[in-house]
């Protein structure tokens, strides 16, 4: 009896442990009239247009490296500047891999690439300055859909 019990706890647990849903960066459903999206970026002054920024970075992952960038520019209402800032600690990966990030205009939030996995900690540093966040809940949130601090 024990040996059934015991089979049936651990079949249990590998079956709702392994489930895709219940990984810790699966977004929270907060119900159907939720409706999410990223933080506006200002117009830039001059009538001109945002144009997107994309810079890469060869990282030899055995050694670890870092990758440090920033953009701004004059917005209708000031200067709006954004700092992304990755490092990668020594074993984060195999090999060299061509790292890119990407300033998205269309919010306040990066791109990265090539999607992988990593073998050990990659700090990310984000900040951004000049933007309104009048109406954003102020508690501080982080996932890879977007963060409000």
């Amino acid at each position: 009896m024990k040996k059934l019990l015991t089979f049936l706890l651990l079949s249990a647990l590998a079956f709702f442990g392994c489930n895709q849903e219940s990984e810790i960066t699966s977004p929270v459903n907060t119900g159907p009239n939720t409706q999410l999206k990223l933080i506006q970026l200002p117009q830039p002054s001059s009538g001109l247009t945002l144009e997107t920024q994309t810079y890469t970075q060869w990282i030899d992952g055995a050694n670890g490296g870092e990758f440090q960038k920033w953009y701004s520019y004059q917005s209708t209402t000031g200067t709006v500047t954004q700092f992304a800032d990755l490092d990668f600690l020594p074993g984060a990966f195999s090999n060299w891999k061509n790292i890119s990030m990407t300033f998205n205009t269309g919010g306040a939030a990066m791109e990265f690439g090539p999607p992988m996995q990593f073998q050990a900690v990659v700090e990310y540093t984000y900040k951004i300055t000049g933007i309104d966040l009048t109406g954003v809940n102020p508690i501080p949130h982080f996932s890879r859909y977007g963060f409000v601090n």
